[in-house]
């Protein structure tokens, strides 16, 4: 599962405060990594230091850091090479087994008197141009910049590099989040558009797009252990010996993927086949399993796209599975679904979004079906541009959607929300709020939902996860901050409220989302797989008293994307097993089939699937 990384940002020390610490797992890994600086960071020089004094001493910084991070010494090749026409500087650090390069293109900082929003002004204005900064010491003679030609060039260094992963800064910043920088957001466009024309190419890698929160991360709960947070801090602290400038308002304790990944990406279909949907240059790409376990196909390119990472799939009444996703570029939830008779899958399908205008706040939506036995209509779910749950249905099963609806309640949701149908087919959702977790429920079914404000959920750092177990109780999972415990409330009864306990898991090392799957063999008892660090997963299960021992057991894997979880050889048989799909630093898709749990629970070695 090799793969490369690449980061574009706008300034030297954005690496290391808005992505870090994934950057330096990554390179402690052994894997190759690249960051591209689009700007000389040069303000207006500092003080006595001139404009291409500082920018000297800021990538001198970067350096070091970067040195840090690989364990090695200080020590580089620089030299110049013309990409795309352009000269500009890469540093290449000696000693390593894997490549780590930097590449500074010296356009100017936005808050350089001279060149006041220069970045910005390339992004609105296709007639501008401006020059680099060529920082004292740098082998580089200098050049102009125009915005075709900066797309050009991180196209360029994209095709030259073939990374699996895209980090970038946030082309859309949530609106409820710190202000952002004008350079943060027009790096992210020009990055992301120049991802577009590179996988446009025959010879483009499979990629994936990661765009992250910057400033807004302040805001949001911390979620790095105190261990990684003081790492991140230690790799800051030697950037920033060199530049005086250099300040952390929080931004070490946190890292928050601005669209993060769902794992509610895999599938059943009425034909018994799975299918897997993942984003991937941009475009959503499915793998099919034949319902016989004869192998797999794909991927097959549904497009759709820029999409956010993040899908939600769910089967009609009919069973034909319909994809939701949210285009990055407009704001709008879009979806794809399944024909009859073939099973072939429709074009893409605007759904408008709660704000005509499109704004950026709008979360990648969540799918649940009303009504008992997934009979009745789709409702699909997002997190609105003023904080607040906003939803769609179907006008009647297997039809068209609705009009966007804004639901009563929390105004302050951070997250993704999730959705899960009790056994009489009421729907309850849940998002994460700044201080706990909202929560929505119908009374009937496919009645008005009402708000309950005293869902007994402690801070989360990240989106919940919805389930319902064999056992036909829901549960709620999300993870605590700082030490990345996995947390759980559960409904006391069937259909019926909630324990004010807060179950703890256990704490996997590691952030992010979370998948349940059930587990015949275990009496239908939930299987819970976590993120761990650095790429890794691990999972534990329920004791026969429906309780969880806290104890969680690595899997085998290096990974994105957190696995989804399907049955293979049929659901709801008893010899039926949870199956984990997810996606390699490769960009390919992998499984790994529940082998054992008579005596220990133990997974079959990941094997890929598909092309």
């Amino acid at each position: 599962m090799d793969g490369s990384s690449l980061s574009i940002v706008a300034h030297e020390d954005d690496d290391l405060l808005f992505q870090n610490p994934d950057i330096a797992e990554w390179i402690a890994a052994g894997l190759p990594h690249r960051t591209v600086f689009v700007t000389a960071g040069e303000f207006n020089g500092l003080g006595s230091s001139s404009r291409e004094e500082y920018a000297a001493q800021r990538q001198a910084g970067e350096r070091a850091a970067y040195a840090q991070m690989a364990g090695v010494s200080d020590d580089w090749d620089r030299f110049a090479a013309t990409i795309a026409g352009r000269e500009v500087e890469f540093a290449t650090l000696r000693n390593t087994g894997a490549a780590v390069e930097l590449v500074f293109l010296g356009l100017p900082d936005g808050g350089d008197a001279l060149h006041a929003g220069a970045l910005a002004n390339l992004l609105n204005d296709g007639g501008a141009e401006v020059p680099a900064i060529v920082a004292d010491g740098s082998p580089v003679a200098g050049s102009h910049f125009d915005r075709a030609g900066l797309i050009g060039v991180l196209a360029a260094l994209m095709d030259r590099f073939q990374p699996t992963v895209v980090r970038i800064q946030d082309p859309r910043p949530d609106p409820l989040l710190a202000e952002e920088h004008q350079d943060h957001v027009a790096a992210a466009r020009f990055a992301a558009e120049a991802f577009e024309t590179y996988t446009a190419g025959a010879g483009a890698a499979h990629a994936v797009l990661l765009p992250y929160h910057c400033y807004g991360i302040a805001d949001l709960t911390a979620n790095l252990s105190l261990v990684r947070a003081a790492d991140k801090a230690s790799v800051f602290a030697t950037y920033a010996a060199f530049d005086p400038q250099a300040a952390d308002r929080g931004w070490t304790t946190a890292r928050y993927y601005r669209w993060p990944f769902g794992s509610v990406w895999a599938a059943r279909d009425r034909a018994g086949d799975v299918w897997a949907f993942v984003v991937l240059n941009g475009q959503v790409q499915a793998w099919r399993q034949d319902g016989t376990e004869l192998g797999w196909s794909g991927p097959e390119q549904l497009g759709g796209g820029p999409v956010a990472p993040q899908l939600s799939v769910v089967a009609n009444a009919d069973g034909r599975l319909e994809v939701f996703a949210l285009r990055t570029d407009t704001g709008e939830v879009t979806t794809v679904f399944q024909t009859d008779p073939d099973l072939s899958f429709s074009g893409w399908v605007s759904l408008g979004s709660p704000d005509p205008a499109g704004a950026p706040g709008t979360s990648a939506p969540a799918a649940a079906v009303e009504g008992p036995d997934g009979t009745g209509s789709i409702r699909i779910f997002v997190r609105n541009p003023v904080g607040g749950l906003s939803t769609l249905v179907q006008s009647a099963p297997n039809s068209e959607f609705g009009e966007w609806e804004d639901l009563d309640g929390a105004q302050d949701l951070v997250s993704s929300p999730s959705a899960v149908a009790n056994t009489d087919g009421r729907l309850e959702v849940f998002a994460a709020t700044g201080t706990g977790i909202a929560h929505w429920f119908q009374p009937e079914p496919a009645s008005p939902f009402r708000s309950n404000p005293d869902f007994p959920a402690g801070n989360t750092a990240g989106a919940p996860l919805a389930v319902r177990g064999a056992d036909d109780l829901l549960r709620v999972f999300h993870r605590g901050p700082r030490d990345g415990a996995v947390l759980a409330v559960v409904q006391e009864e069937v259909n019926g409220g909630w324990s004010s306990d807060i179950a703890d898991l256990g704490s996997p090392p590691g952030s992010g989302q979370l998948t349940a799957v059930p587990v015949p063999g275990l009496a239908g008892r939930l299987l819970v797989v976590a993120r761990t660090d650095p790429l890794g997963m691990a999972f534990t299960s329920q004791d026969p008293d429906g309780t969880f021992p806290g104890e969680w057991t690595e899997l085998p894997v290096t990974t994105l994307a957190v696995a989804a979880g399907v049955h293979s050889g049929g659901a709801g048989q008893r010899n039926a097993r949870p199956t984990l799909l997810t996606l390699g630093l490769d960009g390919r898709l992998y499984s790994s089939t529940l082998a054992s749990w008579r005596t220990d629970l133990r997974f079959a070695a990941w094997r890929r699937r598909g092309g």
